[in-house]
């Protein structure tokens, strides 16, 4: 009996996992659409459609993204603000309803975090491990603090989807520090990358870097802010989405809400690919509530970084036939763990 039992579940579960008929296969690719080539449900994207407001002064900025074709209301919000650094904060909010008894029950949740970007550091690596690690044991050499910075730029695009690319540039005075900012409505192909609606993307420039040493090379010191933990995220979520290679990150969390922050495993150094070196994450010196990491670039005269921040988007795709699988091979464990119990109680009797 046991033997046939495991035969009948493993069979079943070849068969769900690995569909022979082509019409199975039809099927699940109908249910997955994407029109636009993107390689992003369209349902998905109709779903996480974001309506966007920004209002722009000159040493700040407010956008606010909120939901469009949802059941319930969120609003995802971002904040900049210069002052002695450059802080990028944050939120998420959203409002369920729901009925109990006849009592109809309202929630609410708010979640919010911040990346502030410190200052550029020129050190010399003297153990040569790629990473800055403080004068104790590399060679400081100088600060580069962003003191002044010009008005923030803005500037919107009409893309061929009909949405809205909005961009915003902030830089110091003297245009050695630059961050480039990208916010999308709904998931859009932009210079070969995809953005989705729940994010802000970024391009850190460092240009014409006045070094005072021949062998030196820059840190990016960047401070972290949250309620609640970071953690270092193995496989990034737009990674697991299939939507990014090749990044890495920090999240921090709080009921099932994902907020992150991440980045290209590689710098454009001189037009060149580099690996982006960091540091663990560790306790900021000047505010032990608040957490830091340093992002080590090669030297250059030119230095292009992407780091993006946000909130991550469940999916809804298609039926995961490896699930599946994975599924029925539990439901063969189990049926083999019953069988063995029967088995081992006729033996007792």
């Amino acid at each position: 009996m046991l033997g046939f039992l495991l035969v009948s579940a493993m069979s079943l579960s070849f068969a769900v996992a690995e569909p022979d008929d082509d019409d199975s296969h039809d099927e699940i690719e109908d249910e997955f659409e994407d029109e636009d080539e993107d390689e992003v449900d369209d349902d998905l994207e109709h779903e996480e459609e974001r309506g966007i407001e920004i209002e722009v002064e000159d040493d700040k900025v407010e956008i606010n993204s909120y939901s469009q074709n949802k059941d319930t209301e969120d609003k995802f919000e971002i904040d900049i603000e210069l002052s002695d650094y450059v802080e990028i904060e944050v939120g998420y909010s959203s409002e369920t309803e729901s009925e109990s008894e006849g009592i109809e029950i309202e929630e609410e949740s708010e979640f919010e975090f911040s990346v502030k970007f410190k200052k550029i550091i020129e050190f010399v690596d003297l153990n040569e491990n790629g990473i800055y690690e403080g004068d104790e044991i590399d060679e400081f050499v100088q600060e580069y603090e962003f003191t002044s910075f010009k008005p923030i730029d803005y500037a919107s695009e009409v893309l061929e989807s009909g949405h809205t690319l909005h961009k915003l540039n902030v830089s110091t005075t003297d245009d050695v520090f630059k961050i480039h900012l990208y916010m999308v409505e709904e998931f859009e192909i932009v210079d070969g990358n995809l953005l989705t609606p729940m994010e802000i993307k970024m391009d850190i420039l460092i240009t014409n870097f006045n070094y005072a040493e021949l062998e030196s090379q820059l840190a990016l010191y960047v401070k972290l802010e949250s309620e609640y933990e970071y953690e270092y995220e193995e496989k990034t979520h737009d990674e697991e989405e299939g939507w990014a290679e090749d990044e890495d990150g920090v999240k921090t969390k709080i009921k099932g809400e994902n907020g992150f922050f991440t980045w290209e495993d590689f710098a454009l150094v001189d037009g060149v690919e580099m690996p982006v070196e960091y540091t663990p994450i560790a306790d900021d010196d000047d505010d032990s509530e608040e957490e830091r990491i340093y992002f080590n670039y090669a030297r250059g005269d030119s230095i292009v970084h992407d780091p993006k921040v946000g909130f991550a988007v469940l999916t809804a795709n298609p039926t995961n036939w490896l699930t599946i699988g994975l599924i029925a091979g539990g439901a063969v464990a189990a049926v083999a763990t019953v069988a063995l119990i029967v088995v081992g109680a006729r033996k007792r009797r």
